[in-house]
């Protein structure tokens, strides 16, 4: 298994040794990998993989990330690494369809709109540049690393819901001590209307003798 450094860092593009490895490529993929392929001739099979959160939308990878990965699965072609301009499709690793009766390595898609297609003209110096990056796993442990992706995301959810809960419980219990302290202040406020000050009195009553008799 190869892998590729990009312009672009968040990007990881990778790609299998031969048909076999493809093989463990197209059973253990990840949701935010990328199909590359290039059109109607045999190529190696390369996967960009995508950053998560708002970088996962397949249909926003930037331009100079598609020409990069496209220039790789073109160049390693046989026939298509020769030839001045080819046509790639790439698609959603989870739009690769795999069945029994297929050739090692070989694969369709579940549905055919969510290929795109787009065309490479070489571009030797970009090739150059891709692969001095080039790096070499060769035991990857496909399977682990999935299993590993795949507890790491619902750690991530986990945390997320936990701090979703409490952040409803705090504005619960905000809102709770908002309507609390509305209710001490309108009871204060009929306590004002009903209290009578000693200011009123005097304003009312010549003296304490006329008080009594109308309290009376």
């Amino acid at each position: 298994m190869f892998f590729f450094q990009l312009s672009d860092p968040k990007y990881i593009c990778y790609m299998g040794r031969d048909k076999h490895e493809n093989e463990g490529l197209i059973q253990y993929g990840w949701p935010e990998d990328v199909w590359f392929h290039v059109a109607d001739m045999s190529s190696a099979h390369v996967y960009l993989r995508l950053p998560t959160g708002e970088g996962a939308n397949w249909e926003e990878i930037p331009e100079a990330i598609l020409e990069e990965a496209s220039q790789l699965v073109k160049n390693n072609s046989i026939e298509g690494s020769k030839k001045a301009c080819v046509g790639i499709h790439f698609t959603p690793w989870s739009n690769l369809k795999k069945t029994n009766n297929m050739e090692v390595g070989a694969v369709s898609f579940f549905d055919d709109k969510l290929c795109k297609n787009r065309k490479c003209e070489k571009n030797r110096e970009l090739v150059k540049q891709i692969e001095k990056t080039r790096s070499d796993d060769q035991t990857p442990d496909l399977d682990r690393l999935r299993l590993k992706r795949d507890k790491a995301e619902r750690e991530a959810k986990k945390a997320l819901a936990k701090q979703a809960e409490k952040n409803k419980k705090d504005e619960e219990r905000q809102r709770a001590e908002e309507r609390e302290e509305r209710s001490y202040d309108k009871l204060f406020e009929k306590m004002e209307d009903t209290v009578t000050t000693n200011k009123d009195l005097s304003e009312k009553y010549k003296d304490f003798n006329e008080f009594e008799d109308d309290f009376m």
